[in-house]
């Protein structure tokens, strides 16, 4: 469009919208933005330039351009609406859990905000819904991570992970493997460490092994747990000499 009337390029910007065509709407609104900027025209082409996107499915620009939008526009009628638009896209390119969650904490993060800033929102439950599946990815990945340690005998390392990890998701369905797994870990770290550390390192295999009895003793893991906790026992013996 190569017209200087900007007046017949908005025009024809809004039509391309309408019609569907967000690709050419795209093209003319990033050329009148600068030319409208500080009228209340700027504010319309901002938000349809956010839904060019959307529409597109490119939704890590939509995200950021709503995110703009709200930011240039704070008390715009529509300020709610892009906000939630621009979590709900940060959402949509959230990956499976075994990649960087990255993008998964910025749409946590947009989410909790649009909660704090619109407390009484009809999408106050939707907000929620993503918030849990999100906080359920970063359970998945904590998991998922401190079993590679264990997997790769890192042991050390998997103990720690599976600790954080049970500290800060506490009512994990992972719960009972990940106890097991890290009462294992704490039993083969101990049992190959130095003798300086042994000692210390089987009793926190005594504490691992409570830890997960207490409430997992019916469990079908719960004769394996008792077999390390026997084991265990019979090399503290060596330092009650």
């Amino acid at each position: 469009m190569k017209s200087p009337d900007k007046a017949f390029r908005l025009e024809k910007a809004k039509e391309y919208f309408a019609n569907e065509d967000y690709e050419k709407a795209k093209i003319l609104i990033e050329d009148l933005i600068p030319l409208y900027r500080g009228t209340a025209v700027n504010e319309e082409l901002y938000y349809m330039y956010g839904y060019t996107y959307f529409y597109q499915k490119d939704y890590f620009s939509a995200s950021s351009y709503f995110q703009l939008f709200g930011e240039t526009f704070p008390k715009s009628d529509k300020a709610e609406e892009v906000a939630y638009l621009s979590a709900k896209c940060a959402y949509f390119e959230s990956p499976r859990y075994s990649l960087d969650q990255e993008i998964s904490k910025q749409a946590l993060e947009k989410f909790q905000l649009f909660l704090e800033n619109y407390p009484n929102s009809p999408k106050v439950d939707s907000c929620n819904f993503y918030i849990d599946d999100l906080r359920l990815k970063f359970e998945q990945k904590a998991f998922h991570n401190a079993k590679i340690y264990y997997n790769i005998e890192e042991y050390q390392a998997s103990v720690v992970a599976f600790k954080n990890a049970l500290k800060e998701f506490p009512a994990s369905a992972n719960e009972e493997e990940m106890r097991f797994l890290m009462l294992d870990a704490s039993y083969r770290l101990a049992s190959n460490s130095v003798e300086s550390k042994k000692e210390r390192r089987l009793r926190e295999t005594i504490v691992a092994y409570q830890n997960y009895i207490d409430k997992f003793a019916n469990s079908k893991k719960a004769k394996d747990a008792e077999n390390i906790y026997s084991k265990t026992l019979d090399q503290l013996e060596n330092f009650n000499l």
